[in-house]
C-alpha cells in the first residue's frame, strides 16, 4: 500500500509538476507574445515619428518665423509711432511758434491802428473847428452885406 500511495503522490506530483510547466510554458508564450507586440508598437510608433517629425519641425519653424516677424512688425510700428510723435511734436511746436508771431503781430497792427483812429480824430476835431470859424465868419459877412 505504501507503494500504491508513494505512486499516487508521485502522479499527483507529477501531474501539479506538469500543470506548472504548461502554466509557465504559457507564460513564455505570453511573454513572447507581448514583446512581438511591444516591438510592432515601437516600430509603429518610429514609423510614425519619422512621418510626423518633418511636419513637426517644420511648424516649429514657422512658429519660429511668425513670431520673428510679429517681433519686427512691432518694432517696426513701434519706431512708426515715436517717428510720427516726434514729427506732430515738432509741427505743434512750429504751430505755437507761428501763433505767438501771428499774435505779436495782430496786438502791432492793433496799437497801431489805435493810433491812427486817434489822430483821424484830432483831424475831424481841427475840421469841425475851422468848419465852426468858418461859418462865424460866413455868418458875419452876411450881417455886414444885409
Amino acid at each position: 500500500m505504501s507503494d500504491n500511495s508513494t505512486d499516487t503522490l508521485n502522479d499527483s506530483h507529477d501531474q501539479k509538476l506538469d500543470q506548472l510547466l504548461a502554466g509557465q510554458q504559457e507564460l513564455r508564450t505570453g511573454q513572447q507574445e507581448l514583446r512581438t507586440r511591444l516591438e510592432q508598437v515601437e516600430t509603429k510608433v518610429d514609423e510614425r515619428l519619422r512621418e510626423t517629425r518633418p511636419i513637426w519641425e517644420a511648424v516649429q519653424a514657422q512658429l519660429g518665423e511668425l513670431k520673428e516677424s510679429g517681433q519686427t512688425e512691432s518694432r517696426l510700428r513701434q519706431a512708426q509711432i515715436a517717428e510720427l510723435r516726434e514729427t506732430l511734436e515738432a509741427q505743434i511746436s512750429e504751430i505755437r511758434s507761428s501763433q505767438q508771431s501771428f499774435r505779436a503781430e495782430v496786438e502791432k497792427s492793433f496799437r497801431q491802428l489805435d493810433r491812427r483812429m486817434e489822430m483821424y480824430s484830432e483831424m475831424v476835431s481841427r475840421v469841425h473847428a475851422y468848419e465852426r470859424d468858418l461859418e462865424d465868419r460866413v455868418d458875419e459877412l452876411a450881417k455886414r452885406l444885409a
